[in-house]
């Protein structure tokens, strides 16, 4: 189902959030950090044993010493893996700790996007750019999405993740489009909606569940299933 709410200008491209926009990214995420535990434990039991309630008690001490590499979510866990090991007193840490986290990037990606979505994302393709703006570490061209994006986006080099502005901005400057004529489509009404409204961007609010809306500002439309937005252009 698609909802306006406003009067859409010409849509030029299409920007995707990946993760609980295109797929349910929590069951990834949640099994990927499962098995990583286990390999840690595995690999360097000798030096520390880890259960969810530690492991997480470690990670929000780390984040909140360094809360700048949260924008970069990929150095931030590369950064984290090397600290834990290395306070817990493995030899080469640095190395094990990069070991740690191609393994667990390994599992993140270890899972394929509905073909119904990639139907509806080439059908998009032929006639709109489409370009991912994403937080997260997925890889496009390891989940079935090999392709699709002329651009994908992250918040890394300096430029900070959704909401903030530079990583919508970096888009306009990519595509050479005015950023009206940019959709950008999520599940966020903050990350997502909000962030692309302050951009200048018209937003699309993917709402599967059809809540009510949380946030101040609309966006200029929500939609319940991707092949709405077919119906964009």
């Amino acid at each position: 189902m698609l909802k306006l709410y406003k009067r859409l200008p010409k849509v030029s491209a299409i920007s995707f959030d990946l993760d609980d926009t295109l797929y349910d990214n929590v069951p990834i995420i949640t099994k990927a950090e499962n098995n990583l535990l286990n390999y840690l434990n595995k690999q360097h039991g000798e030096h520390l044993t880890l259960d969810e309630t530690s492991w997480h008690q470690h990670k929000t001490v780390f984040v909140e010493q360094n809360k700048l590499l949260a924008h970069d979510v990929s150095l931030l866990r590369k950064r984290f893996l090397a600290d834990l090991l290395t306070n817990s007193g493995v030899s080469n840490a640095p190395s094990k700790a990069l070991q740690a986290y191609e393994y667990f990037h390994q599992h993140r990606n270890n899972f394929m996007v509905s073909q119904a979505c990639i139907d509806v994302l080439l059908e998009l393709k032929q006639k709109v750019p489409l370009i991912a703006i994403t937080n997260g570490n997925a890889e496009p061209d390891l989940i079935g999405l090999s392709g699709i994006f002329d651009y994908v986006i992250r918040p890394q080099d300096g430029v900070l993740m959704k909401p903030e502005p530079a990583i919508f901005q970096k888009a306009c400057q990519l595509l050479g489009l005015n950023p009206k004529n940019i959709v950008h489509v999520g599940d966020s009404h903050v990350t997502d909606v909000q962030g692309a409204i302050n951009s200048k961007m018209t937003a699309g609010w993917f709402n599967p569940l059809e809540l009510k809306f949380p946030g101040q500002v609309l966006p200029g439309f929500e939609y319940t299933d991707t092949k709405d937005l077919l119906n964009l252009i």
